[in-house]
């Protein structure tokens, strides 16, 4: 009695229970270590903080804030709490002769002082209103508010990687491509630029086919004379393997004001 033989154990012990049971340790185990590794990661008190589960030590580590096993998973002796953040520091103000070429540099730029000596005396103006436009179709909206506004005597310029002319500027005009406001601009007398980098990697024969089209809608002089100085351009020039990339650019003037917008 009380000899503790293995025949003295119950028969009916549920296998499926035990097997379960060591199934769950083992994953509250993983669970753990993954909780660990996670908490690990983060270097900063704040990045602690964030995530479920860890707490900034003392000793400046993250760790978990869960109970720990004989030690294998280690966890904070003394949690502390994230320091006050700095205020953030003013910053500098802009310097615009740092941003913008200089006179000489646009006098050289364009050729020499004869092919330049038509520009505007002020190599950049100050007190114009600025607005962050987050994504592709804010651009192409605005580009299409200024082009649409344009008159008799404006001008619309165009600098890109690339451009498709068959494709409406925004989802409300979809029966109105490019293509169809671009002439339109020009038979209002117009003049409209367009200059894209030639792409080695697309179509040459599509390419010139766009540029020959734009020009075939280009109206005579002697009915519009400032919509028929309209271009479009293809710089061919090869700096490097891949070819001369532009920087996007619009500049529409409309109603004695200039619409320009940059991108990257």
């Amino acid at each position: 009695e009380g000899g503790g033989r293995p025949d003295d154990f119950p028969v009916d012990v549920d296998a499926d229970a035990l097997i379960a049971l060591a199934t769950q340790s083992n994953s509250s185990a993983a669970e753990r270590r993954y909780m660990q590794a996670q908490c690990e990661e983060q270097h900063t008190c704040a990045t602690c903080a964030a995530v479920k589960g860890c707490k900034w030590c003392s000793e400046g580590k993250c760790r978990t804030s869960g109970w720990s096993f004989g030690g294998y998973f280690s966890k904070c002796s003394k949690s502390s709490g994230c320091p006050a953040s700095p205020a953030p520091a003013a910053p500098f103000p802009p310097v615009p002769e740092e941003w913008f070429l200089t006179e000489a540099e646009i006098v050289k730029a364009r050729g020499g002082r004869k092919k330049a000596s038509k520009r505007n005396e002020e190599v950049f103006t100050k007190g114009n209103k600025a607005t962050f436009l987050q994504s592709g179709s804010d651009v192409f909206r605005e580009f299409e508010k200024d082009l649409l506004q344009t008159e008799a005597g404006d001008f619309a310029l165009v600098s890109g990687f690339s451009l498709d002319l068959g494709l409406p500027l925004t989802p409300e005009r979809s029966e109105h491509t490019m293509k169809e406001d671009v002439r339109d601009a020009m038979e209002r007398d117009v003049r409209v630029r367009i200059l894209l980098r030639r792409n080695m990697r697309g179509s040459m024969e599509g390419q010139y086919k766009v540029q020959d089209d734009f020009t075939a809608r280009v109206p005579p002089k002697s009915k519009k004379p400032n919509g028929s100085r309209s271009r479009f351009l293809m710089d061919a020039r090869m700096d490097f393997p891949m070819g001369a990339i532009h920087q996007k650019f619009t500049i529409v003037k409309h109603h004695g004001a200039l619409h320009a917008m940059v991108g990257g």
